[in-house]
């Protein structure tokens, strides 16, 4: 009878325990998981398991207990060491040994240990490759996506393919590389991939919309800072290619991994807070020094004298790119010289110079016109050119 009491106790336990998960965190089957053993005395021995190559650190609570005593207090919440099967975390006693016993437990999971006053000077390189340039296209509390536990991240534009590397050395925990699936929905939640790094402090670097078989690390591997880790893609909720980062630490009143501000090495080897709109190159020390151009730094005098010949036949204006600045010029193709009168008509845009120009242009020749620059936040921007000659 005592025996058979025992054995549907436990399986009504086991039907009552449930484990909560989170978005992008690792699913029940790679995760910390909870089990108990009952004992010839009565007691019942909890013990987890952590297939992590990292310690994990866990709380046990109850929401219904019947006929069982702790002698420590409830909620438990300790560290289970990495790569356990069976690690003891605390018994309960029966507090009747004639009757049988129910329970019902949730088990959350962090990363590294929970702390009040976490903070971290810590400087990140940017996660791409030493010498290359992208657009921060979401920063901090960005309006499409970063909000919650997303709330202190970055989105870098990017095409797929486009080379990973480490913003800071640690240790590969968690991949995520199956998915070849993505769409601005709630309904590809489940497919990012991604790649996640622990750091020395406890801090987690979280690289996702990874490509399918987009790492070329392994778990338990060790990479140190501007390493290679894998390869940029759109998978998951994503509205375009990009990568998303950001750094994630334990926080102690939801017991749940949040991100956290952190600032990044610019080219010019200054700290400072990633800003959107922003295009950043990748400095990466040890590296050879590169020569960097961002379309923001351009001025009307560095086309001072600007004079170039033109094979074209007709009048036009001619556009460049850097960035998000548009360089214009204009070019008299024809065997005779000109005066022309350009007219820009801007849509959330400013010119570096008077919206109506007149200039004289000599033939088969090319002058510099004007740069023109989307006014800060706007998203969406245009111009029009009306030319008279």
């Amino acid at each position: 009878m005592r025996l058979s009491r025992i054995i549907a106790c436990i399986i009504t336990c086991l039907l009552s325990c449930s484990l909560q998960a989170h978005p992008d965190e690792p699913t029940e089957t790679e995760a910390t998981t909870v089990f108990s053993e009952a004992r010839e005395d009565g007691s019942l021995v909890f013990f987890a398991k952590n297939p992590l190559v990292i310690p994990v650190w866990i709380q046990v609570a109850f929401s219904e207990m019947s006929n069982l005593v702790s002698p420590q207090t409830l909620p438990f919440e300790g560290p289970v060491p990495e790569e356990s099967t069976k690690f003891e975390l605390f018994t309960l006693t029966k507090a009747n040994q004639s009757l049988g016993y129910s329970y019902r437990l949730t088990i959350k999971t962090l990363y590294s240990k929970p702390q009040s006053d976490y903070a971290s000077t810590h400087t990140y390189l940017l996660p791409f490759e030493h010498g290359k340039k992208y657009k921060l296209s979401q920063g901090f509390n960005g309006k499409s996506t970063h909000s919650g536990a997303n709330t202190f991240a970055i989105d870098f534009e990017m095409d797929t393919g486009t080379a990973i590397h480490a913003a800071r050395g640690g240790t590969v925990f968690y991949i995520k590389e199956d998915s070849n699936v993505g769409g601005f929905s709630s309904r590809y939640s489940d497919h990012t991939n991604l790649i996640k790094i622990m750091h020395d402090d406890g801090s987690v670097g979280n690289y996702a919309h990874l490509m399918y078989n987009g790492a070329i690390v392994d778990i338990g591997d060790t990479v140190a800072a501007g390493a290679l880790i894998g390869f940029s893609g759109n998978t998951g909720v994503s509205s375009g290619p990009h990568l998303h980062f950001d750094v994630r630490i334990p926080r102690t009143d939801t017991f749940e991994m949040y991100s956290t501000p952190f600032t990044i090495l610019t080219h010019t080897g200054e700290t400072a807070t990633p800003e959107e709109g922003i295009y950043y190159y990748a400095f990466h020390p040890g590296n050879p020094p590169f020569e960097a151009t961002l379309g923001t730094d351009l001025k009307n005098e560095d086309f001072d004298g600007y004079i170039r010949s033109t094979n074209a036949s007709n009048v036009s204006i001619r556009e460049e790119r850097v960035d998000d600045t548009s360089i214009l010029y204009i070019y008299n193709g024809l065997s005779r010289d000109i005066s022309s009168t350009v007219t820009l008509s801007l849509q959330n845009m400013v010119a570096s110079t008077a919206t109506t120009l007149t200039i004289d242009i000599p033939a088969k020749t090319e002058y510099f016109l004007s740069l023109l620059r989307p006014t800060p936040g706007s998203t969406q921007y245009r111009y029009s050119t009306q030319l008279r000659y």
